[in-house]
């Protein structure tokens, strides 16, 4: 059965089959389909001309925004994000994830809100390329490991990064139970009067 263009799901139904029979004259025939998407990872691809629509995330057919990558990742896994400039804002939720760009003149992040929570200990490491401030004020990242047990911890890794602000907002803004590491990156121009700064870190380990 041909399932190109279904959504990812569960279905089923009836086949209705009639005849001449006078005394069988109706069979039901219970049929079931599952679409399930064919590529599993554990690297998760994305570019400026994929498709959230008709990727599956593979190298061949790769997602066009890096919510769909997250949305689609198992723990642990990596989102492989191609050259070009992507502004999808960014939700991370409890998840153990790597996101690779080319280079930091080549990957570029330029949007809203990059939101990075979790409940219990994880790992995000961002390598290999750039966040550019959108022309906003608001903060370019938020960080929060909520409802944390006290072991727990959430690390960010910023690992060759490279982040301008432009001079009108801070990079990150976090609260509990988060360990920063920083190798091989430069911050730069986050110089603004009303809400600047590389870190704003409140109940934070910081290393």
């Amino acid at each position: 059965m041909n399932a190109v263009g279904v959504e990812i799901g569960d279905y089923s139904d009836l086949i209705v089959i009639t005849s001449n029979d006078p005394t069988n004259s109706t069979f039901n025939i219970p049929v079931s389909m599952s679409v399930q998407n064919a590529y599993s990872g554990p690297v998760w691809y994305i570019s400026t001309e994929g498709s959230d629509d008709e990727g599956d995330g593979s190298i061949s057919n790769p997602f066009a925004t890096i919510q769909q990558g997250i949305n689609q990742a198992s723990q642990s896994d990596t989102i492989s994000i191609g050259s070009g400039l992507f502004t999808d804002e960014i939700n991370i939720q409890s998840k153990s994830l790597t996101f690779s760009g080319v280079d930091t003149s080549s990957t570029i992040i330029s949007t809203n809100l990059i939101l990075v929570e979790s409940t219990n200990t994880n790992l995000v490491e961002f390598s290999n390329l750039k966040f550019l401030s959108n022309g906003t004020t608001q903060t370019m990242l938020g960080v929060d490991c909520f409802e944390c047990p006290a072991e727990d911890t959430l690390e960010l890794i910023f690992n060759a990064t490279s982040v301008d602000g432009r001079n009108d907002k801070r990079f990150l803004n976090g609260r509990r139970n988060v360990l920063i590491r920083v190798e091989n990156s430069d911050f730069r121009n986050l110089n603004s009067t009303s809400d600047g700064g590389v870190f704003e870190l409140t109940g934070f380990d910081r290393n």
